[in-house]
């Protein structure tokens, strides 16, 4: 078969072009050491380079401005794409420079002198184990409770002066949850006799309200409107009955925070929060929630619990680490938008951003004095 039969239609993300001439670097990665009293050094392999292409590449014809274009937009595109070599065949590469060379000698004609690296795509594995882990953590913590809440809540054999104390408090701790979930708080006379009945109640309320948020952020601040709950009164441990009637407090109360508490993480686990200073905000506030229940929670509870503090504080360390963070500054005198990008940053690319943090009295004018908000990137 002739070798031209052999060759592919070459092109970039997409874009085509002819290829005239192309070029290949590679070999391998050696380090040199040199010791006293030793002629020789000793070389120490450590691997192969990274392989470079060098591609002479021609776009022509009536219409090839259009594909000019076309093929300048695609090597200017930020990250690696899809190459498709004449003689190699499909690669996942870089562009580190090219050249665009036009006369009017060629008319017709644009030539392209590309240099590409290959690139391997690595899944981000830190996002997808600490996420991970944090969802498996909370689904551990809202198991664990709902556990102690089947072990602990019973009305079995007590007087209707208990039966009642505890509809009261299944009442107001359906009541946070009703806000969103319409119903919730009318069951609670049929709920009290049937335990799992009111599990599975609490655990749907829980659901819901994430299902009725926008947003996984919505989410999250609608959850952490139960995490306040707590019984009216709490029953005095004075006598067997009212043991049993705290402890059934409590578990019953534990069960609603740790459910919002572990839907909450599960929402942040599925979504990335928009800037540093947002995680650290929401991670404060699942901390601050996590503390207070671990000093109610039980052995087995308190452990799950932990976990969970463990598996968000890994999440935020890892996931939030190219996080922009928010950067407050003044300026001098009230400027345009764009010259204020330029001040603030060296560059026009926050305008956008600038505008959208910064409510102007006029359009893209933004008013000297007046503190401002930007982003700047956590890894500078």
């Amino acid at each position: 078969m002739s070798w031209r039969k052999n060759m592919l239609s070459g092109a970039f993300r997409e874009a085509p072009f002819v290829v005239e001439t192309g070029n290949l670097a590679g070999g391998r990665r050696v380090a040199m050491h040199e010791y006293p009293g030793r002629d020789t050094p000793f070389a120490e392999d450590m691997g192969r380079k990274g392989r470079q292409f060098s591609l002479e590449m021609l776009v022509l014809g009536s219409a090839y401005m259009a594909q000019r274009d076309a093929l300048r937009a695609a090597l200017e595109i930020e990250g690696p794409g899809d190459l498709v070599h004449p003689w190699i065949g499909r690669l996942k590469v870089q562009v580190t420079e090219f050249r665009l060379r036009e006369s009017t000698r060629e008319g017709g004609l644009a030539r392209f002198s590309v240099t590409f690296v290959e690139v391997v795509d690595l899944p981000p594995p830190l996002k997808t184990e600490t996420t991970t882990a944090l969802s498996q953590a909370a689904k551990a913590s809202k198991e664990t409770a709902a556990e102690a809440f089947a072990d602990g809540f019973s009305v079995t054999g007590h007087p209707s002066a208990f039966v009642a104390a505890l509809q009261a408090d299944i009442e107001n701790a359906l009541g946070g949850m009703s806000q969103t979930v319409q119903g919730l708080a009318n069951e609670a006379s049929a709920l009290i006799r049937a335990p799992s009945n009111l599990l599975a109640t609490i655990q749907g309320g829980s659901a819901s309200i994430a299902a009725a948020a926008t947003t996984p952020l919505a989410a999250l601040r609608l959850l952490a409107a139960t995490f306040g709950t707590a019984p009216e009164t709490q029953a005095p441990s004075t006598t067997p009955a009212r043991q049993q009637q705290s402890k059934a407090q409590e578990v019953l109360f534990n069960l609603v925070r740790a459910e919002a508490l572990g839907t909450a993480a599960e929402q942040l686990a599925a979504w990335t929060p928009e800037n540093k200073d947002q995680a650290d905000e929401l991670l404060q506030l699942l901390l601050g929630e996590l503390a207070d229940l671990q000093m109610q929670a039980n052995d087995a509870l308190y452990a799950a619990l932990a976990d969970l503090q463990f598996a968000l504080v890994q999440d935020n360390r890892l996931r939030g680490a190219n996080l922009a963070r928010i950067v407050r500054s003044k300026l001098p005198a009230s400027l345009p938008s764009l010259v204020a990008s330029h001040l603030l940053h060296g560059s026009a690319k926050s305008e956008p951003e600038l505008i959208k943090r910064n409510p102007q009295p006029y359009p893209g004018l933004i008013p000297g004095g007046a503190t401002l908000e930007t982003l700047e990137a956590a890894n500078g």
